[in-house]
């Protein structure tokens, strides 16, 4: 377990020994290189929170960050472990996170088994199969934003139906989801409106998200994507049925 100075020349000159070895930096503590056996040269933090749990998260490979680089983000990071936080842990929370496939497959287990014909499900699974996994399905639930749900609408505008299904089993999803983890930033999916000719809820859009305009309802964040809709859906100004304020701070 050396103790230098991390440079470039350093970490590149460093061979791989039968086991990880650490090249500990002095300038910054706890901020350190660690080689594998396999030649993998990883930059990583070593820390202990303010509760006293021991962290050693890694801050990125070496070659997609340099040297400077990881040492100001491990500083950043012994910043935020001295105001309190914890940046190795929401790391870890992060990629522990579910997927919104894996939401997929707990909606249907646990919600609309118990609460839906079979052949609601059956109708359910198809639509979570044809277009919700397919674009959505990898990425993390609470990443989800308005772009997302957007580019959905758009594959979706030549099948208003087909829009307003997947519409539907998200709001049902996310609302399934916000109930069991309150805590969390996640929230369901807000206000809805009945399209005129298939006579179903359409959701607005998923939250977190702050828009750099805000609108004055969010439930009209999406709505102008779906064909067939009346424009002044678009222009409302309020929504008894809209748990967002009219005005959204940036």
């Amino acid at each position: 377990m050396a103790k230098i100075k991390l440079t470039k020349t350093a970490v590149e000159s460093a061979q791989p020994q039968a086991k990880d070895i650490e090249l500990r930096d002095t300038v910054v503590p706890g901020f350190l290189c660690k080689i594998t056996p396999k030649g993998r040269r990883v930059f990583m933090l070593q820390y202990r929170t303010n509760s006293g749990q021991p962290r050693k998260p890694s801050l990125g490979l070496f070659g997609e960050l340099t040297v400077e680089q990881a040492r100001v983000m491990a500083q950043d990071w012994l910043a935020e472990v001295r105001r309190g936080g914890d940046p190795g842990g929401a790391k870890a929370e992060a990629r522990k996170a579910p997927t919104v496939a894996e939401l997929c497959k707990k909606f249907m287990e646990d919600y609309s088994k118990k609460r839906n014909k079979p052949s609601t499900r059956v109708g359910y699974q198809g639509v979570i199969d044809r277009y919700i996994i397919p674009l959505l399905g990898r990425k993390k639930v609470h990443d989800v934003k308005r772009p997302d749900v957007a580019g959905l609408m758009e594959k979706l505008s030549y099948k208003q139906t087909e829009a307003n299904k997947a519409f539907s089993i998200l709001r049902k999803m996310f609302s399934m989801s916000a109930r069991r983890c309150p805590k969390s930033r996640l929230c369901a999916v807000g206000g809805c409106r009945r399209s005129r000719r298939q006579g179903r809820s359409v959701p607005c859009t998923l939250a977190p998200w702050r828009p750099s305009t805000p609108p004055d309802c969010l439930r009209c964040a999406v709505l102008a994507t779906v064909p067939g809709n009346s424009a002044r859906a678009t222009g409302a100004r309020s929504c008894r049925n809209c748990p967002f304020p009219r005005s959204i701070p940036h």
